[in-house]
């Protein structure tokens, strides 16, 4: 039998994207240091805006975001599969998704939902 310890980890999301993934970022290596190696994330890990148009002018496209980067780059170097809430990604018809990632050990994106 396998075992697997696994992490849940929360914040509370405000408008400053680059703030949120340096704290969610920190407590997946808090999880990974305590020997989890599946990490998961809330839904709008990346960022909460109102109204609903202020969400949309700030978010990023998939290539170009942030968290994208940086999760895959966390998965890889502390050798975890992460799962990613969701983030906030610009689509390229103007509208935003609410897309999950799940990130494996090697950095790669294994899967993705919106």
């Amino acid at each position: 039998m396998t075992v697997i310890k696994a992490a849940c980890v929360q914040i509370t999301s405000a408008p400053d994207i680059a703030k949120n993934l340096e704290a969610t970022a920190a407590l997946i290596r808090e999880a990974a240091q305590a020997g989890a190696t599946f990490i998961a994330t809330p839904e709008n890990t990346c960022q909460m805006r109102f109204p609903t148009s202020a969400k949309l002018d700030s978010a990023p496209t998939q290539d170009n975001h942030p968290g994208v980067a940086l999760f895959s780059d966390l998965a890889k170097e502390l050798e975890v599969s992460i799962l990613i809430g969701s983030l906030s990604i610009k689509r390229d018809d103007g509208k935003i998704a609410n897309r999950s990632f799940l990130f494996s050990s090697d950095g790669s994106i294994n899967a993705t939902y919106d």
